[in-house]
């Protein structure tokens, strides 16, 4: 879970605004995301003046303008979410790369169904480009590339290099030089991945990477495919494209191994499919982990205002057992849609 999702998840308190909407990546249709935007924060203020005062409406509404004031829709993705609550002086968006249903959404906690399905159905990941002379590092959603990182980054060996002596000392030598600058490189990593503990996709030649591995402090978090090559001078872009499918049949053969643990579950005895069932035991703190099918997006315009209005009914009462469920230090897992069909879209495992 990122540190942003865990920071959302503890916030309780009155007029907490959740702005969901589709953008798009490229012109002109990313043109149009600026005015959709600007309408759901439109309806957020119309929604709000009924609740609460003057002042507290133009308190929230400048947070949200300033908010909206921020966002370069050039840099977007296939949606946006926005994050608002004056009282608190919380002001944040996340880009994401998954369909979601354009809405506004008020309440004594975020809406964060969104946030956990993508974090559930996309990869968020880390990209190290590893060669014996210099390291670089980018950040990577899905096919699309978020940034690459300056600072420590790239990262060059200047030092680390044998100098001339007989064979097999000067061989000896540079493995330690190599272990040294791997060891360093390794560090710079994991000082970037305090705040959001992303897994680390590895992009070097096959003799480079199991040596990393051998050095790395936190081993669990490198993924056990890499890509192997020396792409020191390659695009960034072109690098993510490269590992995108490698990592997409990663992320396949994950949900299904999260789908038989639902199975084994069935078999132990510890899984309940009943909503009402599963409310009561997400209220008794006793759901591990809670199982919801993904719901397919329409496309844009393809749902009439009434047909939003009553999906987002549909979704609430999943959303609330959502978050109760995070509150108890539960799971969410969010599998294709049609996966749960035997289970009616839901299902819990329970911890005993």
């Amino acid at each position: 879970m990122t540190q942003k999702l865990k920071m959302l998840q503890d916030v309780n308190a009155k007029n907490c605004i959740t702005i969901a909407l589709n953008t798009h990546r490229t012109l002109p249709d990313n043109q149009k995301d600026g005015i959709l935007l600007k309408n759901l924060i439109k309806e957020a203020e119309n929604k709000l003046k009924d609740t609460v005062d003057k002042k507290e409406l133009d308190d929230t509404m400048k947070v949200l303008q300033d908010l909206e004031s921020q966002i370069d829709h050039r840099h977007n993705l296939e949606s946006l979410l926005l994050f608002v609550n004056a009282e608190k002086n919380i002001s944040e968006y996340v880009r994401l790369t998954i369909p979601v249903q354009n809405q506004v959404d008020i309440a004594d906690h975020f809406a964060l169904r969104d946030l956990l399905r993508a974090e559930a159905l996309e990869t968020h990941y880390l990209i190290l480009v590893l060669t014996q002379h210099k390291a670089r590092l980018l950040e990577a959603q899905d096919d699309a590339l978020i940034q690459e990182y300056g600072g420590d980054f790239p990262y060059e060996n200047t030092e680390y290099f044998a100098i001339p002596g007989p064979e097999a000392a000067n061989a000896q030598r540079q493995t330690s030089l190599m272990q040294e600058f791997f060891n360093r490189t390794d560090k710079f990593v994991n000082n970037i991945r305090k705040e959001q503990k992303l897994p680390v996709f590895i992009v070097t030649e096959e003799e480079n990477y199991g040596d990393y591995l051998k050095i790395a402090d936190e081993k669990e978090s490198i993924c056990e495919v890499y890509l192997n090559g020396n792409y020191e001078d390659e695009k960034a872009a072109a690098i993510v494209r490269e590992v995108w499918p490698i990592m997409k049949k990663e992320t396949e053969k994950k949900q299904a191994a999260k789908f038989q643990s639902l199975q084994d579950a069935v078999g132990r005895g510890t899984f309940l499919s009943d909503p009402g069932e599963i409310k009561r035991a997400i209220e008794e703190g006793r759901v591990q982990t809670l199982f919801l099918e993904e719901q397919r997006a329409e496309a844009e315009g393809g749902r009439t205002e009434e047909e939003d209005e009553q999906a987002t009914a549909n979704i609430q009462p999943y959303d609330d057992l959502l978050h109760q469920n995070l509150k108890f230090g539960g799971k969410a897992v969010f599998l294709p849609a049609g996966q749960l069909r035997e289970f009616q879209g839901i299902a819990a495992v329970t911890r005993y």
